[in-house]
């Protein structure tokens, strides 16, 4: 199986919405040594592995190879026992997610964040919405209006927001950020990022980076970066 431990770590960190330097932080390294790790010139100390895994929650198999052992349940044992809602499909008894199941699985709804309130909800699969708060999803988000809170997707997936995003804002490996708004946090995007406002945080695309308003914090790209 593949290493991808740089990259499991980079997704890891933009679920929580963390800088590289909050990160390093809490692991008591460089961010320089994270920025490495990410990237992957170099690997973490081999006995940082377990701290890192305890720290966002997974398995050491989830850091390597980017997936957990498969449960002999057919795939509720890789829930966390917490208070998050979360929505799931299944085909038979495999859990599906937007790594397997591509456009086959998309949730429409119409007022997310009235119905839950300032809730974070996870979602396997991809979002379509009106408005939302604070969601986590492994495929992509679309929404016509605002989100009232952080939004994360997974590896591909990308983010469409029609108004303002108010939170951090973060994609996986080649997932775009397209915001007609102001992203009211940092934003960080795995492929190009484009906002039609301000940034109020830091700004990081793996592609180009656009912004019509103001970046409130530092700015990097891959590709160029257009004001």
């Amino acid at each position: 199986m593949k290493i991808v431990l740089g990259e499991q770590i980079a997704a890891l960190r933009r679920e929580r919405g963390m800088t590289q330097d909050a990160l390093a932080a809490e692991l008591g390294v460089t961010n320089q040594a994270v920025s490495k790790w990410e990237s992957g010139m170099n690997y973490p100390d081999v006995t940082l592995i377990p701290a890192i895994a305890e720290y966002f929650g997974v398995t050491t198999d989830r850091l390597f190879f980017g997936t957990e052992p498969e449960p002999a349940d057919g795939g509720l044992d890789v829930l966390k026992d917490d208070d998050m809602y979360r929505i799931l499909q299944f085909k038979g008894k495999k859990l599906m997610n937007a790594a397997t199941s591509g456009e086959g699985i998309r949730l429409i709804v119409e007022n997310w964040k009235h119905k839950v309130g300032q809730t974070v909800i996870e979602v396997y699969g991809n979002v379509t919405a009106k408005e939302l708060w604070n969601v986590n999803a492994d495929g992509g988000v679309e929404c016509s209006g605002d989100i009232c809170g952080n939004v994360v997707t997974g590896k591909g997936g990308g983010i469409n927001c029609g108004g303002d995003i108010c939170g951090n804002a973060a994609t996986g490996e080649g997932g775009s950020i397209n915001c007609e708004g102001d992203i009211c946090g940092n934003a960080e995007a795995g492929g190009d990022l484009k906002c039609d406002g301000d940034i109020c945080g830091n700004a990081e695309a793996g592609g180009d980076l656009k912004c019509d308003g103001d970046v409130c914090g530092d700015a990097r790209a891959g590709g160029d970066i257009i004001s």
